[in-house]
C-alpha cells in the first residue's frame, strides 16, 4: 500500500476515504479497514491513508483536489464571551455529529457477484455503512462496467448510467426521484446534445423526444400507453422546428390510415 495522505486529525482521513471510496479506490487508515479505527475519530494523532499501488496516482489527484478546496481551520482567538463559549459548543457539537455519520454510515467493503464463475465479479456492490451506494454491473462480461446504479445518502436510487453497445462510454442516463424514474436522456454518440430525451409519471414511460444531434433540433414526440405501446406521435417534416405531421397507432403499434 501506499500513503497518499498524511494528517493529525482521524475526522480529515475518514473523509478523505469517504472520497476515494466513492471513486471506486479501496483504501485504509493506519492499515486498517476505516471502520477498525472510527473509534478514533474525535482523537489526534498520525493518520495515515494508503491506496494500492495501482490507484496512487489517481489517489493524489483527489487528495490534491480536496485539499485546494477544503476550509481553513486556523481561527483567531477569541475571548472566553459567553457568545465564544456558544460558538465552542456549536463547533463541537458539528464535530460530533460529523464523526457519528461518518462512524455509522462510512463506506463499508464492496460485494458482489460472480456471475458466470470466471473469477471475476460482474456484478459490484458498494455500501454506505448498512446501505447501498452504488451498484456496477459488466452485462457482457468482458471486464468492463456498462450498467451502474447510483444511490443517494439516504439509500434511495437516485441515477442510472447504460453502456448499451459497450464501447466503454455511458450513453443513456435515468433519473429517479423517491426510487422511481422521472426522466432520461439517451445520447448515442457519447458526446455533445442528447437524441432522445424521455419523460416519465409514477415512474412510466409517457413520451419520448428525438433531437437531430447534429442541429439539436427536436424531430419527432412519441406518446406511450401505460404498456409502452405507441399511441400516436408527431413529426417535423421539413425541419423547421414544428412538428407538423400527427400520426396514431392500433393495438399493435402500426399507424392507423
Amino acid at each position: 500500500m501506499i500513503v497518499i495522505l498524511d494528517v493529525a486529525n482521524g475526522i480529515e482521513a475518514h473523509m478523505m476515504v469517504h472520497l476515494l471510496q466513492q471513486s471506486g479506490i479501496k483504501a485504509q487508515i493506519n492499515g486498517q479497514h476505516p471502520e477498525e479505527v472510527a473509534v478514533e475519530l474525535p482523537e489526534k494523532g498520525n493518520f495515515r491513508v494508503s491506496v494500492k499501488p495501482q490507484d496512487a496516482d489517481e489517489g493524489k489527484r483527489l487528495v490534491a483536489q480536496w485539499v485546494s478546496v477544503k476550509p481553513t481551520q486556523e481561527k483567531e482567538e477569541e475571548p472566553e464571551t459567553p457568545a465564544g463559549k456558544a460558538t465552542y459548543f456549536m463547533a463541537g457539537a458539528a464535530v460530533a455529529a460529523l464523526a457519528l455519520f461518518l462512524l455509522f454510515r462510512f463506506p463499508g467493503t464492496d460485494g458482489g457477484f460472480d456471475h458466470n464463475g470466471d473469477g471475476e465479479l460482474d456484478e459490484i456492490y458498494y455500501r454506505q455503512g448498512d446501505l447501498i451506494s452504488k451498484i456496477e454491473h459488466d452485462r457482457n462480461r468482458d471486464g468492463d462496467v456498462d450498467l451502474r446504479w447510483v444511490y443517494g445518502f439516504d439509500g434511495v436510487l437516485h441515477t442510472m448510467e447504460a453502456d448499451n453497445d459497450f464501447n466503454g462510454t455511458f450513453e443513456q442516463i435515468v433519473e429517479y426521484e423517491d426510487g422511481v424514474p422521472v426522466a432520461g436522456r439517451i445520447n448515442s454518440s457519447g458526446n455533445g446534445p442528447r437524441d432522445i430525451e424521455n419523460n416519465y409519471m409514477n415512474g412510466v414511460l409517457i413520451d419520448s423526444k428525438l433531437y437531430d444531434p447534429f442541429t439539436n433540433i427536436r424531430k419527432k414526440i412519441i406518446i406511450f400507453d401505460a404498456f409502452g405501446k405507441p399511441l400516436e406521435s408527431e413529426l417535423d417534416t421539413d425541419g423547421d422546428g414544428r412538428l407538423d405531421q400527427k400520426t396514431s397507432y392500433d393495438a399493435f403499434g402500426d399507424p392507423l390510415l
